[in-house]
């Protein structure tokens, strides 16, 4: 019996002992409450802030070939993207003009946004006429470059030359000079190819393409030298703007190893951006664009795609896209000003 009735007596004392705690943390907790004027939010609650939903978004950025200042003072853009060519740049050997540039910043910069710039040496003759079709300035090709010339008479140089890389490295490094550390510039794409994708050529309604590329010597391993060289080309001469690298088609042959994956794995592992060039409805990407920032750019105005403003903007933050470059013709749009607003307030501050 005796055994029993100190066991009762040390659940008791236990029992008396949870009580009084009880008692202690309704005191403090009171005291918590009346010391907030009554509210129940508790301390550490006050204490942090609620993460943005989406904490790398920069912004809506405007995309046109055009390099329009229409909408230059929309409220809910963060800017606009503006694209050049070489041979509007540096018309002749060491003699360059900035003045395409500059004008075209000045009514975004006026209204406080920020620019894409981009600088391409190929595209097609109907993009930004006279220099698209012909991105690559004459004298370079005079120098010995070879080139071919495509389906719509645009002229693509011979990326791989040696003497086309040491000129581009000599302007690159002039544009940067200008424009590297500009606080109106959010970055600059690494123009590899044609429009400045990592391709060589997108003529892809030219069924004789593979065997034109052939005829100036094209294989995957040039090619691919070739995007190497012009990245570290990118990367000596800018040290403070970010660089983004725009993949995409890549390789023109089929063979083993040679993959968007290669490209992808390389800008990673040099500390380059990777902006994604075909944002739609219901975009996924590789897990490379995960690692490093990644704009997002539509692959077409959704006129185009029939899909929707808001979806193709909804997948991008999704995806965790730090810029978004919309077309145009729907940032133009007065139908879209809803929806631009809606994401506008999603930009993190």
């Amino acid at each position: 019996m005796r055994k029993f009735k100190n066991k009762g007596r040390a659940i008791l004392t236990v029992g008396v002992i949870c009580l009084l705690l009880v008692a202690v943390i309704v005191g403090v907790g009171a005291n918590i409450i009346s010391r907030n004027g009554g509210k129940t939010k508790s301390l550490s609650a006050t204490a942090t802030a609620t993460p943005p939903t989406y904490p790398n978004f920069k912004g809506l950025y405007q995309f046109t070939s055009s390099n329009t200042s229409k909408n230059s003072n929309n409220p809910y853009l963060a800017g606009t993207h503006l694209g050049f060519y070489w041979s509007q740049l540096e018309p002749q050997k060491g003699v360059y003009d900035w003045s395409a540039i500059d004008k075209a910043m000045q009514p975004w910069t006026n209204n406080g946004k920020k620019i894409i710039l981009r600088v391409s040496t190929s595209g097609y003759t109907s993009w930004y006429r006279p220099y698209s079709g012909n991105g690559t300035p004459e004298w370079v090709y005079k120098l010995g470059v070879s080139s071919v010339t495509e389906t719509d008479g645009s002229i693509l140089p011979q990326y791989w030359n040696p003497i086309f890389l040491s000129n581009l490295k000599v302007f690159m490094h002039a544009f940067a000079l200008r424009y590297d550390g500009n606080p109106n510039v959010a970055y600059i794409d690494v123009s590899l190819g044609i429009g400045g994708e990592a391709k060589a050529d997108s003529h892809n309604s030219n069924p004789n393409q593979l065997n034109l590329w052939h005829s100036i010597g094209y294989t995957n391993a040039l090619w691919w030298g070739a995007i190497q060289q012009i990245m570290a080309i990118y990367q000596s001469s800018f040290s403070k703007t970010p660089l983004a690298v725009m993949p995409d088609k890549v390789f023109m042959e089929q063979s083993n190893g040679y993959t968007a994956a290669l490209l992808l794995n390389y800008a990673v592992k040099h500390g380059l951006w990777l902006q994604d060039n075909g944002l739609a409805a219901g975009r996924t990407l590789p897990s490379q664009y995960m690692l490093v920032p990644h704009p997002e750019e539509q692959i077409a105005a959704t006129s185009q795609t029939h899909d929707t403003l808001k979806s193709d903007i909804q997948s991008a933050l999704n995806l965790g896209g730090n810029y978004i470059l919309l077309f145009s013709t729907d940032t133009l749009n007065p139908a879209n000003q809803a929806t631009l607003k809606w994401a506008a307030s999603k930009v993190a501050h």
